[in-house]
């Protein structure tokens, strides 16, 4: 039976104590007490069960406990890790950038010398079609 009902037992017996008074005799007062200590050690015995439970509750609580902060450890290095390799991340993609950027710089310093080196020949084959011509 349920802790509660055991309670409502007690609380029951106790009514029905109370209820007679002293209408009855010595004898039925006795079979009341008798009755009431019997509900009393009942209700004892559920206590102990309830504290039972309580204990294997405490001890899931403190196993699921130890579970939840070894979880948690592992995740927080996973996250640390994690945390790492993206701004090592970041710092190679700044790199790339940086590289592309040179490349790009040093082609277009290549590209007027070039173009004026094309100028320049076109120049100088106008000039000499020209003088070439007189």
């Amino acid at each position: 039976m349920s802790s509660k009902r055991y309670s409502m037992r007690i609380i029951l017996v106790l009514q029905e104590l109370i209820e007679s008074g002293d209408r009855h005799g010595s004898q039925d007062r006795w079979r009341e007490d008798r009755r009431l200590g019997k509900a009393k050690r009942h209700a004892r015995g559920t206590d102990r069960q309830r504290s039972q439970g309580g204990r294997a509750v405490y001890t899931a609580h403190s196993e699921t406990a130890l579970l939840v902060a070894d979880l948690r450890r592992e995740y927080e290095k996973e996250i640390a890790l994690l945390k790492r390799e993206l701004e090592e991340f970041k710092k190679w993609t700044e790199e790339q950038k940086m590289a592309s950027a040179e490349r790009s710089r040093r082609l277009w310093a290549f590209g007027p010398n070039a173009l004026g080196a094309v100028i320049s020949g076109l120049i100088a084959a106008a000039v000499a079609y020209f003088i070439a011509r007189r």
